[in-house]
Order: C-alpha cells, then sequence, then structure tokens
C-alpha cells in the first residue's frame, strides 16, 4: 500500500501551520460532503479529507507522518510505504482506521448538521484557543515588565541610599533610572489592564 499524500489531499503546503490546516480541511469538506456533492466519487474523497485532517492536525501523528512523507515525496524514494509507518508506529494504522471511521460517520450526517456540529465548531475551537495563547503570552510579558520595575526600583533606591551615605558617586544612572522605570511601569501596567478586559 502507498503512503497517502495528506498534504496533496487537502492541497496545503508540507509547511502548512495548523490555521492552514483547519482552513484547508473546512473548504474541502464544505466543497465535497455527500450530502451536498452528489458526485460518485464525493463520499470516498470526503473520507479522505477527514483522515487527512485527523492525522495532520495532531502534532504527534503529523511528526510521525512526515518523516515518512519527506522521504517518500520530496527525497522520491518510492519503496517507501505504509508498512515502513506501520513497523515502526503500530498505532498509525489505528490513527488511520479511527479518522476514516469518524470520516464515514460525519459523511452520513446531513450536510446542516455537520456544519453546524462538527465545522462551525472546530473554527471556535481554534479561535478560542489562540485568543488564549495569546492572551496568555501577552499576559506574561506585561508582568515581566512590572517585575523587572520592581527589581530595578529596588536597585535604584539602593543607589540612592548609597549615594546619600557617601558610598558612590553621583553617576547616569541617578537621572535615567526614574525614566527606565517609569517606562517598564508604564508598559507593564497599561498592558496587563488592557489584556484582564480583554
Amino acid at each position: 500500500m502507498s503512503l497517502e499524500n495528506y498534504y496533496s489531499i487537502l492541497n496545503i503546503d508540507y509547511r502548512a501551520t495548523d490555521k492552514e490546516i483547519i482552513r484547508a480541511y473546512r473548504n474541502m469538506a464544505l466543497k465535497f460532503h455527500p450530502d451536498i456533492n452528489k458526485s460518485p466519487s464525493a463520499h470516498d474523497l470526503f473520507i479522505k479529507i477527514h483522515e487527512a485532517y485527523e492525522i495532520l492536525k495532531d502534532p504527534a501523528k503529523r511528526k510521525i507522518y512526515d518523516e515518512k512523507y519527506y522521504e517518500f515525496f520530496l527525497k522520491k524514494e518510492q519503496t517507501i510505504n505504509i508498512d515502513d509507518i506501520l513497523k515502526d508506529n503500530p498505532d498509525f494504522d489505528n490513527w488511520k482506521n479511527q479518522a476514516k471511521q469518524n470520516g464515514e460517520q460525519y459523511s452520513q450526517m446531513t450536510f446542516q448538521d455537520y456544519k453546524n456540529e462538527i465545522l462551525d465548531k472546530l473554527v471556535k475551537i481554534y479561535d478560542t484557543t489562540k485568543k488564549t495563547t495569546e492572551l496568555g503570552c501577552g499576559l506574561i510579558t506585561s508582568l515581566a515588565f512590572l517585575i523587572i520595575g520592581i527589581l530595578l526600583t529596588f536597585k535604584y533606591i539602593d543607589q540612592i541610599i548609597k549615594l546619600i551615605s557617601g558610598e558612590i558617586e553621583l553617576h547616569s544612572g541617578i537621572f535615567i533610572g526614574p525614566f527606565v522605570l517609569a517606562i517598564l511601569y508604564y508598559v507593564g501596567i497599561k498592558g496587563t489592564i488592557g489584556l484582564l478586559k480583554e
């Protein structure tokens, strides 16, 4: 059995992002769902589309697939086939079969039910995950500015005390310090408040 070109099935590049994989799957599924596409080949193609999506959407499955994909399609080593994948990764066959079963199940749904229950939720889940990730990264960055500001505040106070006691001489850091601290606090506080409002 030859290796399926999942990227070709979804009409995407092998370096496609998660968002591009989801978008391609959604577009292809909308076009080939058997309830709206009456072509004799639509049913089988729809199941292949779903199989490709299920393998490529999962980072662990995609990694295993990509290793063989590179050898078979990019290096053109045509001796690679599905048996080579199964030999090293016995779960791959189960993944493929499960993906096909899911595709078969979805092909039996009315198009409207499939769109409402599967495709629309898929996009919402991706958008929610992406927003949560962006929020988390932004919050971490804003808090980092605040923490650095607090640490530098203690350092600045220490420098002022040493200056007053005569342990150190007046230097440019004494003048620049308040401006640096103001910027750090401004960015940190504004960023944190802005993100928490979303």
